[in-house]
């Protein structure tokens, strides 16, 4: 069985058609804790995920907020791992834009799914939990506009 992980970010509408979304802080992790090296994203995530760099759109609330879920509603033009992992998306999809705009989208959502974690001195930690290899496969990478705030303070 695939157990797929997420870690959540944030977004912040840019110019046009343009939307940013970053991890919170310098630190990558799952919304467990676990921290994910730079170097697993960059060597597997973004192995799978850059064949396809399409972005959908998730609805967590669909009866309270009346947000459906789309496939495809945009692409990944640039991705950014230093000093913060940070994706500029394309958004094709105008009325996807027009909700990042009005705050209905604040949050967004980096899927994966770990193969290997080991504990090992992080960030200052003596003893953190570490997602060192990702699975490159295409259909367990992921990224996603999501229609609930994912990051505390978002």
């Amino acid at each position: 069985m695939v157990e797929r992980r997420r870690v959540d970010l944030t977004v912040r509408a840019g110019s046009g058609d343009t939307v940013l979304v970053r991890a919170s802080n310098d630190q990558i992790v799952d919304h467990y804790g676990t921290v994910i090296t730079t170097e697993a994203l960059m060597r597997d995530w973004w192995q799978g995920y850059a064949q396809h760099r399409t972005v959908s759109l998730q609805h967590n609330l669909p009866e309270l907020r009346g947000i459906e879920g789309r496939p495809n509603v945009g692409r990944a033009t640039r991705v950014d791992f230093a000093p913060q992992l940070e994706v500029e998306i394309k958004v094709l999809d105008p009325q996807v834009m027009e909700l990042v705009r009005s705050g209905k989208i604040g949050s967004a959502s980096l899927e994966f799914v770990p193969l290997e974690t080991e504990r090992r001195a992080y960030a200052g930690a003596d003893q953190a939990e570490v997602y060192h290899r990702l699975s490159p496969e295409p259909e367990h990478t992921g990224l996603s506009l999501v229609d609930v705030p994912g990051v505390p303070g978002a």
